[in-house]
């Protein structure tokens, strides 16, 4: 009896001891179970496709790193430490591999890196070396085509109207050091590799400034009566590319004579200058009426 006593006193200040400030005592509703950890990453698989869900409260960046590799199935290949790095990604709606990176790399973007997902490889470098590593390659020159994003790649942006070594000059001051910007001369199209947001906006300007010499030119028709058209047109050409030749000599000797206006020196050869009087027989040697 009197052990019995015994355990019912522990019993009690046992009891008492919970119940005094500073402990609850959480209470189940009866039928319910636990709910389950979650779990940082969690695969969601619909219609045959993988797709992810990331919950990462100031994780280490190698912890997040770590999870997509166990549970993507990613290799993991770093270049910088990862030791200091850390992170919160949440996303509480299933989002493919690809959306999963290009939400790490804008967090990693802050710190001075980026990541380069190639098949199931995931390398870790700096934003200044990430322009030497295999990037996507992509081409168009529609901005509202491009989804603005953290993401580092390379786009070929064809130009049309003006010259692409031209436009590199001009746009060069706006590109950030990390960065490269390049001009195809043959295919007369600017070679960029940037972040996708800061190529959408590079394509804007492109556009705009393509447009605009767009609007100042002209198409007309004439009719030769007097000339063969294959050697007026190499005429053109060759005074075209006079032109072209004086504008670059002009800006580089700033205060001389300025370009001249090769319409009018066309004429001018045709005879018909303004000066009076009929010129020569026509560009293919036959003579006029």
């Amino acid at each position: 009896m009197r052990t019995l006593r015994l355990t019912m006193l522990a019993a009690a200040l046992a009891l008492a001891g919970l119940l005094m400030p500073g402990h609850t005592i959480a209470q189940q509703p009866a039928g319910t179970a636990a709910p389950p950890p979650t779990e940082p990453v969690e695969v969601v698989k619909a219609n045959g496709d993988v797709k992810i869900k990331l919950n990462f409260q100031d994780a280490p960046l190698q912890a997040v790193l770590e999870y997509l590799s166990e549970t993507v199935g990613l290799t993991v290949v770093s270049t910088v430490p990862l030791i200091d790095g850390r992170m919160t990604v949440i996303s509480r709606q299933a989002i493919s591999l690809q959306e999963a990176v290009t939400l790490i790399n804008s967090i990693l973007k802050e710190k001075g890196m980026t990541t380069v997902l190639t098949g199931k490889v995931l390398k870790v470098v700096t934003v200044a070396k990430a322009k030497t590593e295999s990037l996507p390659v992509y081409s168009g020159r529609d901005p509202d085509a491009v989804v603005p994003s953290d993401d580092i790649v390379t786009f070929v942006i064809p130009v049309r109207y003006v010259t692409a070594q031209a436009l590199r000059e001009n746009l060069q001051s706006l590109i950030p050091e990390h960065a490269s910007l390049e001009a195809n001369e043959d295919g007369n199209s600017l070679i960029v590799t940037d972040t996708m947001a800061n190529i959408q906006r590079l394509m804007k300007i492109v556009a705009a400034l393509d447009t605009h010499m767009a609007s100042v030119s002209e198409i007309r028709v004439f009719r030769l009566n007097n000339a063969d058209a294959a050697s007026a047109a190499q005429m053109i050409n060759t005074i075209f590319e006079q032109n072209q030749q004086s504008s670059r000599n002009s800006r580089n000797n700033r205060g001389g004579a300025g370009g001249f206006n090769p319409m009018q020196m066309m004429m001018q050869r045709m005879g018909r200058g303004g000066r009076g009087g009929g010129g020569p027989g026509g560009f293919g040697g036959r003579g006029g009426n």
